[in-house]
């Protein structure tokens, strides 16, 4: 019987060029709500990518410091991981 295998999470993480292409479809500098426009980019990759974090944190000029960074994460609507990855 041939197990589950599980990739290894570099191969989950979505790609530089995705996280950018979202970013730009996203991000509107004008009018942008952060809350939202991290729930959106966690729906679409299942978790929010330290990467997209990068990208948003640079676009909007918001700095996102380990402090703000761990708020963001105890809050039970972010994950830093994609959820039910694990093979049982």
């Amino acid at each position: 019987m041939e197990e589950d295998k599980v990739a290894p999470a570099a191969e989950l993480a979505p790609s530089d060029e995705d996280i950018n292409l979202l970013l730009d479809e996203l991000i509107d500098l004008e009018s942008f709500n952060l809350i939202g426009l991290l729930q959106d980019v966690q729906d679409r990759f299942g978790f929010l990518p330290p990467a997209a974090l990068e990208g948003i944190s640079k676009r909007t000029r918001i700095s996102l410091s380990e402090r703000r960074r761990s708020i963001i994460m105890e809050r039970t609507l972010f994950s830093a991981t994609r959820s039910g990855s694990q093979a049982i």
